[in-house]
This record gives structure tokens, C-alpha cells and sequence, in this order.
């Protein structure tokens, strides 16, 4: 009889161990991922905008300019 309580008592110290395991895993993986979360919003909202160049046939690189009005010609 000593011995199956012994064997039961061993079994409940097992699962609550892993329990106890499981959930910090958990709460790390957690906090990781809101940390992660946090530096790609705020990489989103303030990394510059990148810079845009064209190059001719010859190889000279041009830089583009951002412009509010269409581009229209008239014939």
C-alpha cells in the first residue's frame, strides 16, 4: 500500500513539474513575441523613407523627386 501512494504522489509531483514548465514556457514565448511585435510597429512607423535613382544608358545615376502634380505635356 506504502508503495502505489508513493508511486501516486510521484506521478502528481511529474505532472505539476511539467505544468509548471510548460506555462513558463509559455509566458516567455509571450513576452517574446510582444517584444518583437513592438520593434516591427515601431519600424513601420518611423524608418525613413528610401531613396529612388535612375540611371541613363551611359551610367549616370539621378535622383527622383517626389512631385505633386501629375506629369503632363502639352502637344
Amino acid at each position: 500500500m506504502g508503495n502505489r501512494i508513493e508511486l501516486l504522489k510521484s506521478r502528481k509531483g511529474f505532472y505539476r513539474d511539467n505544468y509548471n514548465r510548460v506555462c513558463s514556457a509559455l509566458l516567455l514565448s509571450l513576452l517574446i513575441i510582444l517584444i518583437l511585435s513592438v520593434l516591427v510597429i515601431y519600424f513601420a512607423i518611423f524608418s525613413s523613407t528610401p531613396d529612388f535613382y535612375a540611371s541613363s544608358q551611359d551610367g549616370k545615376l539621378t535622383r527622383l523627386v517626389v512631385s505633386n502634380f501629375p506629369n503632363t505635356t502639352r502637344t
